[in-house]
């Protein structure tokens, strides 16, 4: 969910539309221009969840959004960081 911060409004802010539609954990880039979050299928236990790592650039479709890992570990609390071009 998101909302400005003046006139409060609930919206959708990204919910994947596929079986991942359980996001937790999202870091935004310092620009704010990509997420990146964790995403479970089934059980939501944080501690045995399989959580999977997502990454979105922001405003673009939710089905853009690219799955990083394919791994049965717990993969959680996701971050990015882009260094600058020189």
């Amino acid at each position: 969910m998101a909302s400005p911060a003046q006139k409060p409004e609930k919206r959708i802010f990204m919910d994947l539309p596929f079986s991942f539609s359980h996001e937790y954990f999202p870091r935004f880039t310092r620009d704010g221009q990509w997420l990146t979050w964790g995403a479970s299928e089934g059980d939501h236990e944080h501690d045995l969840a399989d959580y999977e790592i997502f990454l979105w650039k922001v405003s673009s479709p939710w089905e853009s959004a690219v799955r990083l890992t394919f791994n049965k570990a717990n993969d959680r609390f996701p971050d990015i960081f882009i260094e600058k071009a020189r």
